[in-house]
This record gives C-alpha cells, structure tokens and sequence, in this order.
C-alpha cells in the first residue's frame, strides 16, 4: 500500500502547488509506483492489500478500500500526467481505472451497498452492514448514478455511522 500512498501523496502535492517542474522530476518514481500496483493485480482483477488502517473486523485479500484508492491512484495518475502534456501515458492510468471501475462494480455491488472486501474461498463478504468501502467508492467515483441513488440516503440515515455528529465508524454492524 506504500506505493499507492506514494502516489497520492505526490496528487496532493501537485495539486496544491501546480508546480510542473517539481512534477516532471518526480514523474519517473511516480509512474514506477504506478507500475508496481500493476505488477500486483489478481487475475480476478483486483488488488491485495487490506485495507489503510486497522480494521474491524479484520479483512482478508482484497479490499474495498484497496480498489477505491488504487482506482483514485490510477485517476491521479492520469491527471499528473496530463499536466505534462503526456496524453498516451494519462490515457494508459484512465483505462486502467476504468478497468478497476467496471471488476469493482461487477463484484462489490451487492443487495445495495458495496461489500466490505471479496474473500479468495468465500468471496464477497457482506456481514458488516454499510461500510467505509460505500463512503469510499461514492467519493471517488466507483459508485455509478443508480447506486449513488439508492446507497447515499442510508448512508446519511444510518445512525450507527455517526457518533459524535461524525461518520466516525468504518462498518454499521462490526460484530454480526
């Protein structure tokens, strides 16, 4: 997950700063980043890791989160380049995106929200009630406009999620 927060790291610095010289001299690392993820891709189309933070419970294998920040990585990718007029390259970090996009969409979605993480033996695994992987997949543009529809409203309404007026909890249902 290093190389995906290396990634991300550098979007944010760039997007505050815009200062293509810094990004042009760090572009070689970033993409070897970039290039590493993918070297790490499953043959179902997902990305091992789990998760940026202590879970509860514990995931296994692919992660949620893990696709919604390689999807974000990927997207970055695509953006810093495109700064550097590099358009074949921002092209190859869209389609990759679009790639995880459409896997995520296809094996996440289930009975109305996005499951936690797809487990190697068991696959989707959607005991936990709505999710991080739900917020996540909505802010990064994983979500489609008919799930958005249907996961934003109980997403604000689900009172499990908010302590201290926050969505401050990572799983409505963490011990079912």
């Amino acid at each position: 997950l290093a190389s995906v927060c290396y990634i991300l790291t550098a979007a944010e610095l760039f997007n505050k700063t815009k200062d293509t010289d810094w990004l042009k001299e760090k572009m070689p690392s970033i993409e070897r980043a970039g290039k590493y993820i993918l070297s790490q891709k499953s043959s179902q189309g997902f990305f091992g890791g789990a998760g940026f933070y202590i879970e509860l419970p514990p995931r296994k294998e692919w992660d949620g989160i893990t696709q919604c920040y390689c999807f974000k990585a990927f997207n970055d990718m695509r953006i810093m380049l495109s700064a550097l007029n590099e358009s074949q390259k921002a092209d190859f970090w869209k389609e990759q995106a679009d790639s995880l996009a459409k896997t995520f969409r296809r094996y996440f979605w289930t009975n109305g929200h996005f499951a936690e993480y797809i487990h190697p033996e068991h696959g989707a695994v959607d005991f936990h009630g709505l999710t991080d992987i739900d917020w996540a997949a909505i802010a990064y543009g994983l979500a489609d406009d008919i799930q958005i529809r249907d996961l934003w409203p109980a997403l604000k309404n689900e009172k499990n999620f908010w302590w201290g007026d926050m969505p401050t909890q990572i799983v409505t249902k963490p011990y079912a």
